[in-house]
């Protein structure tokens, strides 16, 4: 397994209910041009998107540099709603990466396997049975048909069953496309991976594998099995690129061989135009241990041999056996934000049992007076907090404040004092209209009323704030023209 380098950069605090900005860099990627699965955990399980999941190709508008050169940079962002847990003014989030380069790139895949009469080895490792109802079980050719059986599934897996197209290239001797069309007149050399054009059950891909043998295809092209001829099976891929009309960087070409070439021309040719003529991501994989990188490496630098079939198979099923990964992680401060008092709203309802007020001198009997209704409007960028309050009046006297509600930004509690004549008159400070020249009270009798309000957030954060207002006997209360804040 080769291994890449993911590097995360340093991530600056930010106040809770902002945007963390992730920045990283993907060096030493197998494929220029290739793609990168993040899967990010964000140490946020109380946010949305907590853990995300995005796949990257080199080069691509979401690879920063913009260049396909192997080295994949990103910029992520996330939303932290709250500092968590409560009590603590900060805290720090750890945020993971696991990176995994794709097997794939793109959508389209041509598959070129070996049929070459050694693939009837025995292959190591796990039993894959046997693929091909040949009567020979757990063979290098069943298990090859099991990779690229692994490899279509996966391409189903990925949403691209109806879209992406696929070809197979067998090889021993010579070369030939299969037919992957049970219907259609002709050999069609390309079909999509969730096709069954027979309508038989068996998927179109599936059903032309299925029927390989040692040398050729039951009921399809025969290519001998005498020999290996890596030029031959090449060339054929090649052939079904052009079919496809596969635009550079959107395919694969994935070869298969469980030896080296003993017939045939060079092949370097064939493979510099796979890569680099058409645009494709070559890859090479030598299957059991007769294999030979030497000449698999003149095909995909980065050659690999399994002797184990398992580890195959998880490649080609996408599960991530063999593939190029790292992982890193960095962490993020988030600070706590203290609510803010914003708005205060007073309302009074004059209680007298006489309702004769109107015009009336008479004084209120004891119990009747005003009943005063405070409510506070409040923010708080933590939407993920809680909240409690207090009232104190400025006459010693403390009443509860009782939330109504938070929306996860804006929120509201609200207190409510009965306040009988002798109460405004012993407790609180005579104001002469004359002094205050209040327009339109006359000479009615005003008093100063002041009540100090406290917000706390679950973090011990506060916002306290002293709000004055005036009472008149027997008439009611009143907020002055201008900020009733002190």
């Amino acid at each position: 397994m080769n291994e890449f380098d993911l590097l995360l950069s340093p991530v600056s605090e930010i106040d809770e209910n902002g945007n963390a900005i992730l920045n990283g860099t993907i060096a030493n990627l197998t494929t220029e041009g290739g793609e990168v699965t993040l899967d990010i955990n964000w140490g946020d399980p109380l946010s949305p998107d907590n853990m995300q999941m995005l796949t990257i190709q080199d080069g691509s508008p979401l690879d920063q540099d913009g260049m396909k050169n192997g080295v994949i940079e990103f910029s992520l962002s996330h939303q932290y709603l709250d500092d968590n847990p409560t009590g603590t003014l900060f805290d720090p989030y750890t945020i993971s990466v696991d990176a995994e380069e794709e097997f794939l790139i793109g959508t389209d895949a041509v598959f070129v396997i070996d049929v070459s009469g050694s693939t009837g080895g025995i292959a190591q490792g796990v039993s894959v049975g046997d693929q091909n109802g040949d009567s020979q079980s757990d063979r290098i050719l069943d298990a090859e048909i099991a990779a690229f059986l692994a490899l279509n599934d996966d391409l189903i897996n990925r949403g691209l069953g109806n879209d992406a197209k696929v070809s197979v290239a067998i090889y021993g001797s010579n070369g030939a496309l299969l037919d992957l069309d049970p219907v259609a007149q002709g050999t069609q050399t390309f079909t999509n991976p969730s096709a069954d054009k027979n309508q038989n059950g068996q998927l179109d891909v599936e059903e032309a594998l299925k029927r390989l043998r040692y040398g050729g295809q039951l009921g399809g092209p025969t290519v001998g099995s005498g020999s290996t001829n890596f030029e031959a099976g090449l060339i054929q891929a090649i052939t079904a690129v052009n079919n496809a009309e596969t635009d550079p960087g959107e395919g694969n070409v994935i070869f298969l061989s469980d030896g080296f070439q003993n017939d045939g021309g060079v092949f370097t040719d064939e493979a510099f135009t796979i890569s680099n003529t058409l645009g494709q991501n070559l890859r090479a994989f030598g299957v059991g241990s007769g294999s030979s990188l030497d000449d698999l490496d003149d095909i995909d630098p980065n050659a690999q041999k399994f002797t184990n079939i398992q580890d195959l198979l998880d490649l080609f099923s996408g599960t991530g056996g063999g593939t190029n990964q790292d992982s890193a992680s960095t962490s993020v401060i988030v600070n706590n934000v203290a609510p803010t008092i914003t708005d205060v709203m007073v309302e009074s309802i004059i209680i007298d049992d006489d309702d004769d007020y109107f015009g009336s001198n008479d004084d209120w009997d004891d119990d009747e007076g005003l009943l005063i209704t405070i409510d506070v409007t409040f923010t708080d960028p933590g939407s993920l907090d809680t909240h409690t309050g207090e009232a104190v009046w400025s006459d010693g006297v403390s009443t509860d404040l009782k939330i109504v509600d938070f929306d996860g930004f804006t929120g509201t509690f609200t207190t409510s004092r009965f306040l009988s004549e002798d109460e405004l008159e012993d407790n609180f400070p005579e104001i002469d209209d004359d002094d205050k020249n209040f327009p339109g009270l006359d000479d009615d009798d005003i008093f100063k009323l002041g009540v100090n309000l406290t917000i706390t957030d679950d973090d011990t954060a506060t916002d306290t704030k002293l709000f004055e207002f005036f009472a008149v006997e027997e008439e009611g209360i009143f907020v002055p023209d201008g900020d009733a804040f002190v």
